[in-house]
């Protein structure tokens, strides 16, 4: 029997029932067993867990017809029948990930998430954000987060802290292509786009995986040869040549699809010059 970790963060631990062996899978690696001869007779009844965790999850089955590509045409067509679905949590105090364990070929198993979640937010140093479900928090590792079975259908907690800056929660629904998060925070206010990709195949051992990216909505760069002033409201910041900075601002409407706002810009100075005009920046100006 053949075990695929199709995870792109973690290794994960399996047991099977009958055997006193635990068998660890790297993470994007695949790991022959060859003591269970039960599976061509019976079938393989399995539970699993992450490698750093103490948490099982419950206890699936998989056919001998299955695991040897011999399942009916209705079976097949009946992911139940072929897919499972394990609950896997990172923390006993925690929220479970939708991990899918299911044939990818005659006698191989592979585990995979479909959906995952990344941090690309850029917040200043001491400010975190970590995603929730029901309360708890996700199964996170090296930066990704690995989400629930039913993410596109029921949104997660987005759970804002910062050291002496307290915290703040916000309801995401994830998208299926693009959206916008805008976020009134204890620091300030949040403004990100929130996008979603499909992974290369190839690269996760065949699973098909999507990932949604957090990245702040407005990035500002000078590529002038001085340094530029940009003004909102009462907000005034300096950007150096070739310097990028991302740039928040009060959204009106807290589910504005397209949020827009208006920055005015002029070159530093010693004796102070004219302000330009507020230039919109939002999807309207796009291209412009």
């Amino acid at each position: 029997l053949t075990l695929s970790n199709a995870l792109p963060n973690t290794d994960v631990v399996l047991r099977f029932k009958g055997s006193p062996n635990e068998v660890r899978v790297p993470l994007l690696n695949r790991v022959n067993v060859y003591d269970l001869p039960v599976a061509l007779r019976e079938g393989v009844s399995l539970e699993a867990r992450f490698a750093d965790s103490e948490c099982w999850s419950q206890q699936v089955h998989f056919s001998r017809s299955v695991l040897l590509g011999l399942a009916t045409e209705k079976d097949r067509e009946d992911d139940d029948e072929v897919i499972r679905r394990l609950k896997m949590k990172q923390t006993k105090d925690g929220s479970p990930a939708g991990i899918n364990i299911s044939p990818a070929g005659t006698m191989e198993l592979r585990l995979a998430c479909t959906n995952w979640f990344v941090d690309r937010s850029g917040l200043a140093p001491g400010a975190k954000l970590s995603l929730m479900n029901y309360g708890a928090p996700l199964p996170s590792y090296g930066g990704i987060t690995l989400l629930p079975k039913r993410v596109l259908q029921e949104p997660c907690d987005l759970h804002f802290s910062g050291k002496g800056r307290g915290s703040a929660t916000r309801s995401v629904q994830m998208p299926t292509g693009w959206g916008v998060v805008s976020w009134s925070t204890p620091s300030g206010p949040l403004v990100f786009a929130l996008q979603v990709d499909a992974v290369a195949r190839r690269d996760l051992l065949g699973a098909q995986c999507q990932v949604f990216t957090l990245r702040p909505r407005l990035v500002l760069t000078n590529s002038s040869k001085c340094c530029i002033e940009v003004k909102e409201g009462e907000v005034l910041k300096a950007l150096e040549p070739g310097q990028s900075i991302d740039w928040h601002w009060v959204v009106e409407k807290k589910d504005d699809p397209a949020p827009q706002v208006g920055l005015c810009f002029r070159p530093q100075r010693v004796t102070p010059m004219e302000w330009s005009a507020p230039v919109p920046c939002g999807d309207v100006a796009a291209g412009s």
